[in-house]
């Protein structure tokens, strides 16, 4: 049964001594007036038993957890011991001086059991949200939509394709993705977008994303916000993929109108927004959208400008393999006065002499060659055809090689003329060690350090060397 130690917890003569000691002005007396936990009992009912023994109360799991997020404590363990002597968090949790601390464990238990069931957390969200429009702080003017990138606590190098789930041997993490995966009877917006290629095996959930400089799992926390007060009105997390993204913005504006009857006239977002799709459901729900909009008029796949371009080959095999089938396609088909335009050289070889074989085979057909990311590699042009005339050069002398008469004396006389690196450079110090005489540092009984007498190697009289400082 659902235990009620919250509801009795600011009665009896040590909770009046608390409240005398807490400050009028303190932060937790301003959030503890806002708060509304009236509907939490009720939601949670069906998921306690009527009868035994009372549980842990579950407001104060949720006011032991809004402190936690207030003052910036990420561990449940530290929570629990500062709530045993911190008497102002005590006394926002209203918990009795002498009752007992839960235990860390418990917050795990319903936090992934009864709260993520029951949905807790947004009905706490939401009734925060329509306290706000009561009070007349939310107008529906102007409304923007962002998406922050929040990293996962899962290693970059533990990752799995997609081929991988059907394994034996897999985290109860995965399994309980694939269960809810299963579980999970949504169709899902646009049922021709590719799965995954890279997935976690700590937490399958987060989105390989390359935001970071080394790339990362996270995931994405979407927010719509009222932009003449500053309220967040909803927010919903997702994987760290931009089209996840947008589907999390339709689905806070649908939701913000279903439930608060929230319809902005102007809605702001960033170019990754700026979709077909997108912008077509801003103007059906009557909102002016001032977003960019995503022009691709001009890229075939983001690299390639479709006013030259009649097909693209995407080559899925590694340059490195001689059976390349997108490569004899685009040979196949290419006809005189054609240009071929590649991203990269390396991309369509990774040998001068294959570059060399395929760009004749071009010329043989016709057709020029052109390189975007190399402006000089251009056959097209005079220019172009003489660096690679250059390279044909050096290949072939490369291919022939030098004759085997001096290929021998050469490679005796580079075994003997073995490289020698110079000889090292010594400093004073230890120039000093290795001076005849010298012991180290050597001290009197007085602590004074040893002066050794000047050498040959010291130059000038009455000059001496402080071994034990190092320095003249």
């Amino acid at each position: 049964m659902i235990g009620k130690v919250c509801e009795v917890g600011r009665s009896g003569p040590g909770a009046r001594t608390i409240e005398r000691m807490l400050p009028r002005d303190h932060l937790l007396r301003r959030v503890d007036r806002l708060l509304d936990l009236s509907e939490l009992r009720s939601t949670l009912a069906q998921h306690y038993s009527p009868r035994g023994r009372p549980s842990v109360d579950p407001e104060l799991l949720l006011r032991m957890a809004l402190i936690g997020r207030i003052y910036a404590i990420p561990s449940e363990r530290r929570l629990c011991e500062e709530l045993r002597y911190n008497l102002a968090y005590r006394w926002l949790c209203r918990l009795p001086a002498g009752a007992a601390v839960p235990h860390h464990s418990t917050f795990s238990k319903n936090r992934h059991g009864r709260f993520r069931d029951a949905g807790v957390f947004r009905l706490l969200f939401e009734n925060t949200v329509r306290r706000c429009i009561a009070a007349g702080l939310v107008s529906t003017k102007d409304a923007a939509i962002d998406a922050s990138f929040v990293g996962a606590d899962a290693s970059w190098q533990r990752k799995m394709r997609e081929g991988d789930l059907a394994g034996a041997a897999l985290l109860r993490p995965v399994r309980d993705w694939l269960a809810d995966q299963d579980a999970a009877s949504e169709v899902p917006a646009n049922p021709r977008r590719s799965a995954p290629a890279e997935l976690s095996r700590t937490d399958p959930a987060a989105a390989w994303s390359s935001r970071t400089v080394r790339g990362r799992f996270g995931y994405a926390l979407n927010v719509l916000i009222d932009t003449p007060s500053g309220v967040t009105l909803d927010v919903e997390a997702s994987p760290a993929r931009f089209a996840a993204e947008v589907d999390a913005g339709r689905d806070m504006l649908a939701r913000t109108a279903e439930r608060f009857g929230y319809r902005p006239k102007r809605v702001a977002a960033d170019t990754a927004y700026g979709s077909a799709a997108f912008l077509a459901f801003m103007r059906d729900r009557g909102a002016i959208p001032h977003i960019p909009v995503m022009e691709r008029s001009e890229q075939a796949k983001g690299k390639f400008p479709r006013a030259g371009c009649r097909r693209t080959f995407e080559e899925k095999v590694s340059g490195v393999k001689r059976d390349r089938p997108e490569l004899a396609r685009l040979l196949d088909q290419v006809r005189d006065d054609d240009v071929v335009m590649v991203t990269r050289l390396d991309r369509l070889a990774r040998s001068t002499k294959d570059l060399l074989d395929i760009a004749e085979k071009l010329n043989e057909a016709g057709a020029g060659l052109r390189s975007l990311a190399e402006p000089w590699a251009d056959t097209t042009f005079p220019a172009g055809r003489m660096v690679l005339t250059v390279f044909a050069g050096i290949a072939e002398f490369e291919r022939a090689g030098l004759p085997a008469d001096k290929q021998r004396p050469g490679c005796r006389q580079g075994s003997r003329c073995a490289f020698r690196p110079p000889p090292k450079t010594l400093s004073r110090s230890d120039r000093a060690r290795r001076a005849p005489g010298w012991r180290g540092d050597v001290r009197p009984r007085g602590g004074q350090a040893a002066q050794m007498p000047s050498c040959d190697l010291l130059s000038g009289a009455g000059k001496s060397y402080d071994v034990r400082r190092r320095k003249w």
